[in-house]
């Protein structure tokens, strides 16, 4: 292997020093937080959708527009557009998956919900998205990945999407939803404490790299 990479919460010292000891440095921080929606006031952003219904944008559902053939591809050049802007995502080394399995993870695997996937939408062209991912069946939910494209922000699109996660989670029983941001996410976990997530402690990425083996 090129390097090791494992991680340790802030909250755990001595995993900390041990890691450290060792060779391993940190190279990602990431916020975990977490949202009781079954107390959350759904009324405080009545008539937020209005502030850009006018300007011809709209919120739908994948089941809305399972009628565009090309509603997956354009939902994962969109995901990969949203996740170039958001900081950690390319520091994770992770790159781009496959379009198959994108399609697997966000709209028709195990832990895909495709009424908790949101798309904010302006005629055929869709400008932004945010989605819940099933965690534990009828307690939580994880938050994926939300985002707008840069030309469409400031209009609330994005806490629009957010409320829309809420609302659906309300509505199907969960507890939950939790959330993961790095920590250079400085808008996004604003938005967060804005609805009230409660952070929990620094989640850490450790990495350390590999001598090459002599042949």
């Amino acid at each position: 292997p090129l390097a090791l990479r494992t991680r340790a919460t802030d909250d755990c010292p001595q995993s900390i020093r041990f890691l450290e000891k060792r060779g391993f440095q940190e190279v990602i921080r990431d916020i975990p937080s977490e949202l009781n929606v079954q107390t959350f006031d759904l009324t405080r952003f009545t008539g937020l959708e209005d502030r850009f219904r006018v300007h011809g944008i709209e919120i739908k559902t994948l089941p809305d527009l399972e009628n565009d053939p090309e509603r997956n591809r354009k939902l994962y050049d969109l995901d990969w557009e949203m996740s170039l802007s958001v900081p950690g995502d390319l520091a994770a080394g992770m790159g781009r998956r496959g379009f198959e399995n994108y399609v697997e993870y966000a709209i028709t695997g195990p832990s895909a919900l495709p009424d908790g996937f949101f798309v904010a939408v302006k005629g055929e062209e869709f400008i932004g998205l945010s989605h819940v991912l099933s965690s534990e069946k009828g307690v939580s939910l994880y938050q994926g990945l939300t985002g707008v494209k840069p030309q469409y922000r400031r209009h609330g699109i994005g806490l629009a999407l957010k409320i829309r996660g809420i609302a659906y989670a309300q509505a199907t029983g969960h507890i939950l939803i939790m959330a993961e941001n790095d920590a250079k996410n400085i808008p996004m976990l604003a938005m967060n404490e804005r609805l009230g997530f409660v952070r929990k402690p620094d989640l850490i990425t450790f990495e350390k790299q590999c001598q090459p083996l002599e042949r």
